[in-house]
């Protein structure tokens, strides 16, 4: 069992071997190398997500909120509550947690493939790293299973 902090240095030790060599090989620009280990870092706490506790939970909740705050404030300026259903879509999947028992369901990872969806927005190179970093996580705990 390891808490935040060995995931994020057991993800980020073996991406870092993979930099070198991507690098040397020019097979992902180093832009793009950045984004995807900073987004497969984001993924190697998430799995912790069902953990009311855990950094991730904490993380997800300040953005979940912040993001419904800012769609119900447009949509009380802007006097169209056709955007309300979104502003309550990040508390309803926070709410939605406490449900799930810790790793449980979203230790697995075909969890890690739906939660991965929006990361494939930044290409197939930046999906890959988050892949990486929530298998790094379930490798760790010892639950790498579909």
């Amino acid at each position: 069992m390891s808490g935040y902090r060995g995931h994020l240095a057991f993800y980020l030790g073996t991406v870092s071997f993979g930099f070198v060599a991507m690098s040397l090989l020019g097979i992902i620009p180093p832009p793009a190398y950045l984004l995807g280990m900073a987004v497969g870092a984001a993924y190697a706490i998430l799995p912790d997500i069902d953990t009311p506790s855990s950094k991730a939970r904490q993380i997800l909740a300040m953005a979940g909120l912040s993001i419904s705050l800012i769609v119900l404030g447009y949509s009380v300026l802007a006097a169209d509550m056709s955007y309300l259903s979104i502003s309550m879509a990040p508390l309803a999947f926070l709410l939605l947690l406490y449900f799930f028992k810790h790793r449980g369901m979203i230790h697995t990872m075909s969890a890690g493939l739906f939660l991965s969806v929006p990361a494939m927005a930044a290409g197939y190179a930046v999906w890959a790293f988050a892949m990486w970093g929530y298998a790094s996580h379930l490798i760790l705990d010892g639950k790498l299973r579909l």
